[in-house]
C-alpha cells in the first residue's frame, strides 16, 4: 500500500480542524439566530434594549400591535397586545427557537387556538413558569383552558398563574401539570364547581383570590398534604367546619379575609396543627367559640378586625402562646376580660384601635402586665377622653403607644412612663408645659394635629435638660409675645437645648412690650426676629430725654417726634448707644436750634421741622462726612441761613445728595430756593470741585467705548453668559411659532451617546430646551422622509451628531442635507455640527465636506462645549432680571458660524440674541 505524504496528512488534519470549527460556528449561529431576530431583520423590527433584553414589534415597528421581550438572562419571555381595541393573537409572532427559556408571560392577547399552540410555536419545550393576564379567547369563550393542553412529558409546568380571564373550568382542567407548586387563579369566575385538586398533590401554594366561591366542598383539599400557604379572601364563603380543610397537614398560612363567614364551627381549623397565620379579617363573625383556636399551638398571627363582634372568650387566645401579633381593629367591644392577654407573652403587636366605644377606664387595670415583648400598642380612634396612664406602667422602653384620634384635651402624665414613643395626635390638647416632657423618659412625642397655642418653658432647668422630639406640626401656636420662649428656642437664641425637630418654626413678627428702664410716658417695645428695641416718645411733651442702657439689645430705635424738646443735640441724646449697635433717631418736630456732636453709631438720624439755621461746627460736617453707619439724614423744613457760613454744608450735600433730601432744604423766607442751589458768599458755585470729576466721566466713557469696539465679541459674550443686556442677541420673529428647539439627528448606533450625555444637557437646568428625536418623538407609522421633512421644518435648530456611522446612514445624510437646504433657502444658520469621536474624512460626502471647510463646528470633550453649544442654540428676547438691554441687533443675513455658548449655570434669568461676527469661537470667555 503506498504511503500517504507527510503534507497530504497535514493537510487533511488542517481539512477535519476547519470541519469542526465550521460545526462550532454553526450551532452558535444558531442560537445567536434565536436571540438576535435576524429572521425578520428586513422588517426593521427588533430592538436590543441592553446586553440581555431584546424586544420585537410584530409585525413591524411602523405597526406595532405585539410587543415581544426576551430576557436573556433571567430566561423569561414576555408577549403584551398592545391595542386593546383591536385584538391581536399570540400566533401572529414569528416563529422563534426559544427552547432555552423557562418563564413566559402573555398579557392582554388573544389565542386563535390554545397557549399550547404558541408554546409550540416558540419552542418552549422547558417552560416551568406560565402567566396569563387580561386574555380573552375571542373565538372559543368557552374553552377549557387546559382542556387541549396535552403536552404530556413535553412540559413540567412548576408554576401557573392566571388573572382577570373569563373562563369555564373542568374538574379535571389540572391533569396534565402534576408537578404543579404553585397555582393562583384571581378574578376568572373560578367557583366551588370545580374545585378539585387530586391532579396536583405537590402543589404548594394556592390562590384563589376575587372569585366566586360560595362554599368550600368537602374533601376538595383532601390531596394536598404539601400545601403550606391557601389564600382564599375576596370571594362569597359564609361557613366553616370540621371538613372545610381536612387534609392541609403543612398548612402554615390561611387568609380568608373580607367574605361572607358568620358561623365558624369550634373545631374548624382542629386539623390545622402547623397553623402559624390567620386572616378572618372583614366578615360577619359576631360570636367565637371560647376554644376554636385550642388545636393551633403553633399560632403567631391572627386578624378578626372588622367584624361585628361584640365580645371575646377571656381564655380565647391562651391557647396559642406563641401569638406574636394580634388586630382587634374596629371591632364593636364595650369591655375586655381581665385575662384575655395572660399567656400572650411573646405579644409584640397588638391593635385595638376603633375597637369599640368605651373609656379607657373600662379597661382593666392589669390588662397590659402580662406583655413584657410589646413593642407596638393601637389605642387610637376609641372616642377617649381621659386615660389612666397607670394602664402602661408595665410597658418596656422598646413599646410604641399610639393614642391618636380621640378626644382628648389634657395632656396626660407620663413621668412613670418608660415607653420609647407616644402618639398623641389629632385630639384636642391645648395646652403643653414642657417641664413635664423634660422629666419624662419618652424619647418621642407626637402632637400634631391638636389645638396646641401656648408652649410653657417654665421651671426648666438646666441640670434636667435633654433631648427629646416633640412633633408639634399643624397647631394654631399662637405668633404673638406669649410664645416668645419658643421663638427663641427655635431661633437658637435659647441656651436650654430641651427639644429636637420641633415643626413648624415660625416667626414672631410683632413687637413686644418692655417695662424695664423704660422712660416714662414712653412706650418700649422689642422685636424677636429683627431683634429691634422700639421706644416711642412721642406727642408726651417733653422738654429733655435720658435712658438706661439696654445692654442686651441688638437695635435702639427711640421716637421723639413731636415734643418740645429745646436744647441742642447733644450726647446726652444718645448716651444709650453702644458702640456695636446702630441707631435709628427721631427728633423731628421740637425746638431744636443747633446740632454739636453725632454718635460715630449712627444710622439714622431725622432732625427734620425744628428751629435750626446752621451747622457751625467744621469737625461736625466732616464727622457726618465720614460717618460709615449714617443712611439717612432729614433736615428738612428748618430756616437755614444761606451765606457764607453755609458753604461748607452747601459742599456736603452736593457729596451726599443720595443719603440727604436736599430738596427739602430751602433758605429761610424764600421757601423756592433750596440751599443747594443757592450762591452763597455772592459767589458762584465752585466749579473747580465740579470739573474734575466731569473731566473724569468724559474719559471713564471714551476708554469704555474703545475698549467696547476692540472686545465688543468677548464683551457680549461675558453679558450672556452673566444674563446681562440679553436683547442684544434676540431670537428671529420668525421662529415663533416652531414647537422644538433643536432636533437631534444622529445614527442609531449612536443613541447611547445622545441619551446618556446630550438629552440630559439639554433638557436640564435653568435654561431647557424641548429636543425632538426620532426614538421618542417621531408618530409611528409615518414614512422616514416625511417625518425627517417635519422635524426639520418645527425646530429652530438642528444638531448633527456627527461619527462614521453617522456617514454610514442613508437616513442621516438626508437629514443633514433636509436641514442645510432649509438653513440656505432662509438665509440663516440652522445647522450645529458635533463631531463625536474620529472622522474619517475619506467617507466625508461632498456637501458635508463643503459645510465643515466653510463654517465652524464642536468637538464632543473640547474646552466650553456646553457654553458653545447653547450659545449656538435659540435664544430668548425677554430681558433678564431688572437690566436694560439695547434694542435688538438684526442677525447677520451672511452670518455662517454658530456662536460661542455660555455655561446654562451662569444664567438666572431669560436671553437675549446678538450676533458676534464670523470669528466668534476663536475667543474663549
Amino acid at each position: 500500500m503506498e504511503e500517504v505524504p507527510v503534507i497530504e496528512l497535514a493537510r487533511m488534519h488542517l481539512i477535519l480542524r476547519l470541519i469542526v470549527i465550521m460545526s462550532f460556528l454553526v450551532e452558535l449561529m444558531k442560537t445567536c439566530y434565536s436571540l438576535t431576530c435576524s429572521e425578520i431583520n428586513s422588517h426593521n423590527s427588533c430592538t436590543r434594549i441592553d446586553s440581555s433584553t431584546i424586544l420585537l414589534y410584530c409585525p413591524n415597528q411602523y405597526d406595532k400591535k405585539i410587543a415581544l421581550s426576551v430576557f436573556e438572562k433571567t430566561g423569561e419571555i414576555t408577549i403584551r397586545c398592545l391595542n386593546q381595541s383591536d385584538l391581536r393573537y399570540v400566533e401572529d409572532v414569528p416563529d422563534l427557537n426559544l427552547s432555552r427559556y423557562i418563564k413566559m408571560s402573555i398579557e392582554d392577547c388573544g389565542f386563535k387556538d390554545s397557549p399550547k399552540r404558541a408554546i409550540e410555536k416558540l419552542h418552549m419545550g422547558e417552560l416551568r413558569h406560565l402567566i396569563l393576564t387580561g386574555t380573552e379567547y375571542v373565538e372559543t369563550p368557552q374553552m377549557e383552558i387546559f382542556d387541549e393542553f396535552q403536552l404530556g412529558s413535553q412540559l413540567n409546568l412548576e408554576t401557573l398563574y392566571i388573572s382577570s380571564i373569563t373562563l369555564i373550568f373542568k374538574r379535571n382542567f389540572l391533569r396534565n401539570t402534576p408537578n404543579l407548586r404553585n397555582l393562583s387563579l384571581n378574578s376568572v369566575n373560578f367557583n366551588e364547581t370545580t374545585m378539585h385538586f387530586d391532579d396536583v398533590p405537590n402543589l404548594e401554594k394556592l390562590v384563589l383570590m376575587d372569585n366566586s366561591i360560595n362554599l368550600i366542598p368537602e374533601g376538595c383539599f383532601r390531596n394536598l398534604s404539601s400545601l403550606s400557604r391557601l389564600y382564599i379572601q375576596n370571594n362569597k364563603i359564609t361557613s366553616l367546619n370540621r371538613t372545610t380543610f381536612k387534609g392541609l397537614k403543612s398548612l402554615k398560612t390561611l387568609n380568608l379575609d373580607n367574605n361572607r363567614i358568620e358561623k365558624v364551627a369550634s373545631d374548624s381549623f382542629s386539623e390545622l396543627k402547623v397553623l402559624t397565620a390567620i386572616g378572618l379579617a372583614s366578615n360577619n363573625i359576631a360570636f367565637l367559640e371560647k376554644d376554636i383556636f385550642n388545636q393551633n399551638p403553633a399560632l403567631e398571627f391572627i386578624g378578626l378586625n372588622d367584624n361585628p363582634l361584640k365580645s371575646l372568650p377571656e381564655t380565647l387566645f391562651w391557647a396559642s402562646p406563641q401569638l406574636k401579633g394580634l388586630n382587634l381593629q374596629h371591632l364593636k367591644l364595650t369591655s375586655f376580660p381581665e385575662g384575655l392577654f395572660k399567656h400572650s407573652k411573646l405579644l409584640s403587636e397588638l391593635n385595638m384601635s376603633g375597637v369599640g366605644n368605651f373609656s379607657s377606664r373600662g379597661l382593666p387595670e392589669g390588662i397590659f402586665s402580662h406583655l413584657p415583648k410589646l413593642k407596638v400598642i393601637n389605642l387610637g380612634s376609641n372616642v377617649l377622653r381621659a386615660v389612666n396612664m397607670s394602664l402602661f406602667q408595665d410597658l418596656t422602653n422598646e413599646t410604641d403607644l399610639d393614642l391618636s384620634n380621640n378626644a382628648i384635651t389634657e395632656f396626660p402624665d407620663i413621668l412613670r412612663l418608660e415607653i420609647r414613643k407616644l402618639t398623641l395626635s389629632s385630639n384636642s390638647i391645648k395646652a403643653l408645659k414642657l417641664k413635664s416632657i423634660v422629666d419624662s423618659r419618652i424619647l418621642e412625642i407626637d402632637l400634631s394635629y391638636n389645638k396646641i397655642k401656648k408652649i410653657d418653658f417654665s421651671e426648666i432647668s438646666e441640670d434636667s435638660l435633654r433631648k427629646v422630639h416633640v412633633n408639634l406640626k399643624s397647631n394654631p401656636i399662637a405668633n404673638d409675645c406669649s410664645n416668645i420662649d419658643l421663638y427663641r428656642y427655635v431661633n437658637k437664641t435659647m441656651n436650654s437645648a430641651i427639644l429636637s425637630n420641633i415643626d413648624p418654626k415660625f416667626k414672631v413678627a410683632i413687637d413686644c412690650p418692655v417695662w424695664e428702664n423704660c422712660p416714662k410716658t414712653c412706650n418700649c417695645s422689642y422685636n424677636e426676629r429683627k431683634g429691634e428695641l422700639s421706644v416711642d416718645c412721642s406727642s408726651r411733651n417733653l422738654t429733655s430725654f435720658s435712658m438706661k442702657d439696654h445692654t442686651f439689645l441688638k437695635l435702639i430705635d427711640p421716637k421723639l417726634l413731636s415734643n418740645s424738646l429745646e436744647q441742642s443735640y447733644k450726647a446726652n441724646f444718645c448716651n444709650f448707644v453702644k458702640k456695636e449697635f446702630g441707631v435709628k433717631l427721631n427728633l423731628s418736630g421740637n425746638r431744636l436750634t443747633d446740632i454739636d456732636s453725632i454718635s460715630p453709631n449712627i444710622k439714622s438720624l431725622d432732625l427734620s421741622n425744628n428751629q435750626i439755621r446752621r451747622l457751625r461746627s467744621s469737625s461736625l460736617i466732616q464727622s457726618l462726612d465720614n460717618s460709615k453707619t449714617l443712611h439717612q439724614l432729614y433736615l428738612g423744613r428748618n430756616p437755614w441761613e444761606c451765606n457764607c457760613i453755609s458753604a461748607e454744608l452747601q459742599e456736603f450735600l452736593l457729596e451726599n445728595h443720595k443719603t440727604v433730601n436736599t430738596s427739602e432744604i430751602v433758605c429761610k423766607g424764600n421757601n423756592d430756593i433750596q440751599l443747594i442751589s443757592r450762591a452763597v458768599c455772592e459767589l458762584p458755585l465752585n466749579l473747580n470741585l465740579m470739573l474734575p470729576p466731569f473731566l473724569g466721566a468724559i474719559l471713564c466713557l471714551t476708554s469704555i467705548f474703545a475698549l467696547y469696539y476692540r472686545y465688543q465679541e468677548n464683551i457680549r459674550i461675558y453679558l450672556f453668559s452673566k444674563n446681562m443686556c440679553l436683547s442684544w442677541i434676540t431670537e428671529e420673529e420668525l421662529d415663533r411659532d416652531k414647537e422644538y428647539d433643536v432636533f437631534i439627528s444622529y445614527c442609531q448606533k449612536d443613541e447611547e451617546f445622545v441619551k446618556d450625555h446630550l438629552l440630559p444637557g439639554l433638557e436640564s437646568g435653568e435654561k431647557s430646551y424641548k429636543v425632538c428625536i426620532h426614538e421618542r418623538d417621531w408618530a409611528p407609522g409615518e414614512f422616514i422622509s416625511r417625518q425627517i421633512f417635519k422635524s426639520v421644518s418645527q425646530s429652530r435648530r438642528t444638531l448633527v451628531v456627527l461619527t462614521n456611522s453617522f456617514l454610514d446612514s442613508h437616513w442621516g445624510k438626508m437629514e443633514f442635507l433636509t436641514a442645510h437646504t432649509e438653513a440656505l433657502r432662509e438665509g440663516r444658520t440652522r445647522v450645529i455640527v458635533v463631531i463625536y469621536g474620529e472622522l474619517d474624512m475619506d467617507n466625508v460626502g461632498s456637501e458635508l465636506k463643503s459645510y465643515l471647510s466653510s463654517n465652524t463646528y464642536i468637538s464632543w470633550g473640547e474646552k466650553h462645549f456646553w457654553r458653545k453649544l447653547r450659545y449656538a442654540l435659540p435664544h430668548s428676547s425677554k430681558k433678564a432680571g431688572k437690566l436694560q438691554c439695547l434694542e435688538d441687533v438684526p442677525v447677520n443675513e451672511h452670518l455662517r458660524r454658530p456662536s460661542l455658548i455660555l455655561d446654562p449655570s451662569l444664567f438666572k434669568g431669560e436671553f437675549c440674541t446678538v450676533d458676534i461676527g464670523e470669528n466668534g469661537l476663536n475667543h474663549e470667555v
